[in-house]
């Protein structure tokens, strides 16, 4: 899930850029409110579980203040876009871009130790 959320995430903000009429724009937001908000809880859960204690409030912190950074992000290229033919559709489309990159550093993060223990992979989850 931890991969395919984020996928999808990209997915419906490149499918969002080719909607054609107000309903099928509410249907694509509805579903990447619905994938967001469960990639939230996944990835939080993730970094707290391979964070130290002592680095564990940061982590969570630090994840809480990127939501800011990336909504001020997002009015700057909705700004640069605002006269943009279609810049509407590239201003949701670009929502891809972090995904990229997300995913990209997701595929180098180790499986969760308490997911290899009850898989009894025990030497994998003790590295």
């Amino acid at each position: 899930m931890f991969l395919i959320d984020i996928i999808a995430i990209g997915v419906i903000s490149v499918a969002t850029m080719f909607v054609s009429s107000p309903v099928e724009l509410l249907v694509m937001r509805v579903l990447i409110g619905i994938v967001i908000g469960a990639d939230y809880p996944i990835a939080t859960s993730m970094i707290t579980e391979f964070s130290s204690t002592r680095q564990r409030a940061f982590s969570i912190s630090f994840i809480a203040a990127m939501w800011y950074v990336g909504a001020t992000c997002a009015d700057l290229v909705g700004y640069w876009l605002y006269d943009v033919e279609g810049g509407w559709r590239w201003m949701l489309g670009s929502a891809a871009i972090p995904c990229l990159l997300i995913l990209i550093g997701r595929f180098e993060l180790p499986e969760s130790p308490r997911w290899l223990l009850r898989k009894g992979r025990v030497k994998s989850a003790k590295r």
